[in-house]
């Protein structure tokens, strides 16, 4: 009886060790890292937008915490004092001059979804909720029209993003390692591979990898 660890995930494994004989043979102890798919959500994110700025009142207002911050004889207190009221009165300032806007991560699109095949999508789920309620037939077939449009459109974006990113495999090989990991279903990260005589686990030496 031959006891083997096979695994084409070699970063999972650990502490693989050959323990005492039972029967005609050695028992093999190992660890396996938790592999169970973990969901991370995007918080909501807040973009200022620099070119709509106030700058003459940010600059005023900066001016005026100025005066205050020295009357205030700063040297009397600590480094982290002075820099965390700094930070809130120069963040407060920001907040009162310069417009903005918040994202959420919900609402990121893949590189291939282009603007047009969005358009597609949304006339087609359009077209779907009419097609849900008692309508004509013409209805219908409108419906079945734009949903093979947005099909299309969609793998045809796909094949154009990657054959762009395969055929820049050599000059952005990042990208192409962006695309590997933004593809995968779990959260298991790219294996290790081989170079010459070297095995690479880590990431940055595998986009750095030749092709």
């Amino acid at each position: 009886m031959l006891d083997l660890v096979l695994s084409t995930y070699p970063g999972t494994i650990s502490d693989v060790s050959v323990d005492r004989e039972f029967s005609d043979h050695c028992l093999v102890s190992f660890n396996i890292l938790s592999t169970t798919p973990v969901y991370s959500s995007h918080p909501p994110r807040k973009i200022y937008l620099y070119n709509k700025a106030n700058f003459h009142q940010l600059k005023a207002d900066m001016c005026s915490f100025q005066q205050t911050f020295l009357n205030s004889q700063p040297e009397l207190l600590s480094v982290n004092r002075n820099w965390t009221k700094l930070k809130e009165s120069l963040m407060a300032a920001v907040d009162r001059n310069v417009l903005s806007k918040v994202t959420s991560g919900h609402r990121c699109h893949p590189p291939w979804l282009a603007k047009s095949v969005r358009k597609l999508i949304l006339r087609r789920d359009r077209l779907a909720k009419a097609a849900k309620k008692p309508c004509t037939q013409i209805d219908r077939e409108k419906y079945r029209k734009a949903r093979n449009a947005a099909t299309s459109g969609i793998q045809d974006e796909y094949q154009k993003h990657l054959n762009n990113v395969i055929g820049n495999g050599d000059s952005d090989p990042r990208a192409f390692y962006r695309f590997i990991k933004s593809r995968r279903t779990d959260t298991i990260r790219i294996p290790s591979l081989k170079s010459g005589d070297k095995m690479l686990f880590y990431r940055r030496c595998q986009s750095q990898m030749p092709q």
